[in-house]
């Protein structure tokens, strides 16, 4: 199982996603990749942020995602 499964019931709501670094990202979550589909990456998700632009994230940099207010 992923580890991004655990959060698919977020899917194409507003999130707030937390990643290793600190850095603190909040939009909707648009998109969701597998490892197989997004082969050499790992992992990741699509969000479109607050600030109007999507940016992908990876598994690896995600240290929780939660539902945003």
């Amino acid at each position: 199982m992923s580890k991004i499964s655990v959060y698919k019931g977020l899917l194409n709501k507003r999130i707030k996603v937390t990643c290793t670094d600190g850095d603190v990202l909040t939009g909707e979550w648009i998109d969701w990749t597998s490892e197989r589909d997004n082969e050499p990456d790992p992992e990741s998700i699509g969000i479109q942020l607050n600030e109007g632009y999507p940016i992908e994230i990876f598994v690896n940099e995600i240290e929780k995602i939660e539902a945003a207010e």
